[in-house]
């Protein structure tokens, strides 16, 4: 949803999810089912941690 909401508000979404202890080895096996949102999801947590 990062092109419909923006890229802002995604990046605050995924780093409050974060900070709540969410795991990135679980988002990152949920997106596998979304193949296009896998790439940009992978780099975005490469910069955040």
């Amino acid at each position: 949803m990062r092109h419909i909401e923006g890229a802002d508000l995604a990046n605050e979404a995924l780093k409050r999810w974060l900070r709540r202890g969410g795991q990135p080895s679980e988002l990152l096996a949920l997106a596998r089912s979304f193949p296009r949102a896998q790439s940009a999801l992978r780099t975005t947590l490469e910069i955040l941690l």
